[in-house]
C-alpha cells in the first residue's frame, strides 16, 4: 500500500471509530476538544497525524507536524500549524 493510501485508509478508520466511541459515550457534540480556541485540525485528523507520525518513526510534535507541512499541506490533510 502506498503511503498516501495508508494515510487515508488510516484517516477513515480514525473517523470511524471516533464515531462508534461518541455513540458508546452517548456524546451529542462530535468534538473531544471543547475548550479554548477552535482548533485548525479536527480531531479525527489530529489523531491520524499522530498515529502517521508514529509510524514513521517521527517521535517529536515538531518533526510530525514538519514532515506533514512539508508533503501534504496541499492535497491531502490541511495542516494549519505555523512551526
Amino acid at each position: 500500500m502506498e503511503r498516501d493510501e495508508l494515510i487515508i485508509w488510516l484517516y477513515l478508520w480514525v473517523c470511524q471509530e471516533m464515531e462508534k466511541m461518541m455513540d458508546q459515550l452517548n456524546l451529542s457534540s462530535r468534538r473531544l476538544r471543547r475548550a479554548g480556541y477552535a482548533p485548525a485540525l479536527s480531531d479525527e485528523e489530529a489523531l491520524t497525524i499522530e498515529l502517521c507520525g508514529e509510524m514513521l518513526r517521527l517521535h517529536t510534535d515538531k518533526a510530525i507536524f514538519s514532515h506533514f507541512k512539508q508533503h501534504y499541506s496541499s492535497n491531502i490533510i490541511r495542516v494549519g500549524f505555523p512551526l
